[in-house]
């Protein structure tokens, strides 16, 4: 049950990438924050899940029929309203609701095509070691004698030392 759970972490993960990808391609669709991508994308995943068949999903549509242009408009109607009601999602024009459901399909498919071994959890463990080594390498460093003073202690001490200098000028 667990590789399941880290399987559909990765795809729900993939897919936030993916939709910021279209804010790059669409130039009226704009994500304001982390939680909008993440909002937009677990909105899209139950509506479309229980709007659609999954089997449609699992292949590009064929743009000759009267069914595949359906579908097209109601999801660009779907994902108008979405972004219209969720926060931390902004569109601009209606163009934008029906081009960005293609180009997140597309995004989608080219995304998990070349990320077929993202592993989430794998890469929050390398975050957490990267964020660790580097604590423990800038506390190693403060540790040591003769260490450079940073910036602001030496802004203070060119301070400190222009006020002496100031208080030895008044004295005379």
């Amino acid at each position: 049950m667990f590789e399941g759970m880290r399987e559909l972490a990765n795809f729900f993960v993939l897919q936030v990438v993916a939709m910021f990808v279209i804010t790059l391609l669409i130039p009226r669709l704009k994500i304001t924050s982390l939680f909008g991508a993440i909002g937009i994308v677990g909105a899209l995943a139950v509506v479309n899940s229980t709007l659609w068949d999954s089997s449609l999903f699992h292949a590009i549509p064929d743009f000759s029929n009267s069914k595949s242009l359906a579908l097209i408009g109601v999801n660009g109607v779907v994902f108008f309203i979405l972004v219209k009601v969720l926060p931390g999602i902004e569109m601009k024009g209606i163009l934008a609701a029906f081009l960005a459901p293609i180009a997140y399909t597309f995004a989608t498919i080219l995304i998990q095509s070349y990320a077929p071994t993202f592993d989430v959890f794998d890469a929050v463990d390398k975050v957490r070691t990267w964020f660790g080594d580097t604590k423990t390498w800038i506390e190693d460093e403060k540790g040591k004698e003769g260490v450079k003073p940073s910036f602001k202690d030496q802004s203070n001490s060119l301070l400190q030392q222009s006020r002496e200098e100031k208080d030895q000028a008044r004295s005379y």
